[in-house]
């Protein structure tokens, strides 16, 4: 009897229904359900622990999506030896750093410029102290090119999670400009031409939209650039290349809603 039963699949004059779970849908529907050798997420592929609440333990995977915004405190102090050693800070952290300096070059910012995969000398040591953005692609670090002696710095600012790391890399063409997201924190960074460093006035720059006289005017200019902006729901900031011909441009920060 239990081999008919097991040839037939039933007892019931009709068979039961073959189902199957889908990701579209949470219908559970009575039935014979086939199953899956990749488990659930193998179904729905959505299902990981980044998009799970932190904690939150659903079917064996427990989350790590934060729930909120958290912020913790970040320092970096060393001696940074000689002769072009770096430091690249963590990521999606907020930073102002100082130095002990024989020379007004000595400790400088470099960003990696992604069009040319090279690093270039970006910030002199009278613009160290402002706040900056390192986000996910890494693209700031300190270098010591005094060559023959170490030099103390300090790193002091935040790490948090809750926000979104942005980021804009391109090669931008003559006058071509860029409008930053809303609810966006932002430093520019720019080519000021192929394989040369700093960034100059009239060529990468931030303009500013006066919302009285309805046009685009105040261009920020190099030595300004490289500090933490924000973007506000009007969009009153973009990047602009004023340079007369394309130019590398990197646009970093952090995105929340």
């Amino acid at each position: 009897m239990a081999k008919d039963v097991a040839e037939r699949g039933s007892l019931d004059t009709k068979d039961p229904e073959i189902k199957a779970i889908v990701a579209a849908n949470d219908n559970y529907e009575a039935g014979y359900h086939r199953g899956n050798a990749g488990g659930l997420d193998a179904i729905e592929t959505d299902l990981v622990v980044g998009n799970i609440k932190l904690a939150v333990n659903i079917f064996g995977k427990v989350g790590t999506l934060p729930t909120g915004i958290s912020i913790v405190d970040y320092e970096y102090e060393a001696d940074l030896a000689a002769g072009g050693t770096t430091y690249t800070p963590p990521v999606s952290t907020f930073f102002g750093f100082f130095a002990e300096v024989l020379a007004m070059m000595d400790i400088n910012l470099e960003w990696h410029d992604a069009q040319t995969a090279a690093w270039d000398l970006s910030i002199d040591l009278p613009l160290e102290k402002f706040m900056l953005h390192q986000s996910a692609s890494q693209r700031l670090r300190i270098i010591n090119d005094d060559g023959a002696n170490a030099n103390a710095i300090g790193l002091y600012g935040v790490t948090w999670t809750g926000l979104t790391d942005y980021e804009y890399e391109a090669a931008m063409a003559s006058a071509a400009t860029y409008t930053p997201p809303v609810d966006t924190f932002f430093a520019v960074y720019g080519e000021w031409a192929p394989g040369t460093e700093f960034l100059d006035a009239d060529n990468i720059n931030i303009e500013w939209y006066d919302a009285q006289n309805t046009a685009w005017t105040l261009r920020i200019d190099a030595n300004t650039e490289k500090f933490l902006l924000h973007q506000s729901a009007s969009q009153r900031l973009r990047v602009i290349n004023d340079s007369g011909s394309a130019r590398a441009v990197g646009v970093y920060g952090a995105t929340w809603s």
